[in-house]
């Protein structure tokens, strides 16, 4: 089963999981990078802001056509309960109806026990 593991990664943590889970899989990888600037503190409030209201960004093309593959793993940061406005943009660019699609959103420690204890 081809796999292909997509994420967005704005400090290098969903990355790192990313490559593991990619590792694990014998998976490609693709990341998705956000053109706006969402470094430092006030990117963040920024990014954090955007999610929240749902919007999207403009992302630069990916190299790889999720068709190719028979398996999708989707990795975002979670922030205030939305995925990344180049997770929802990537989303929206490529339609993944009808795909096996699995989902590994990157959270605090202390929000992952919480989801845990559920």
């Amino acid at each position: 089963m081809r796999s292909l593991v997509v994420f967005y990664s704005r400090t290098g943590n969903a990355k790192f999981v990313a490559d593991n889970v990619a590792s694990d899989l014998g998976a490609d990888t693709e990341e998705v990078t956000d053109i706006k600037n969402r470094r430092g503190w006030l990117g963040f409030l920024k990014a954090v802001y955007d999610a929240t209201r749902g919007k999207e960004t403009t992302i630069e093309k990916t190299k790889k056509s999720p068709r190719d593959y028979d398996l999708i793993v989707i990795g975002t940061p979670v922030w205030n309960s939305r995925i990344t406005p180049a997770i929802r943009t990537y989303l929206k660019e490529n339609n993944l109806s009808e795909m096996k699609i699995a989902i590994f959103p990157q959270v605090k420690e202390e929000v992952a026990k919480k989801l845990l204890q559920l």
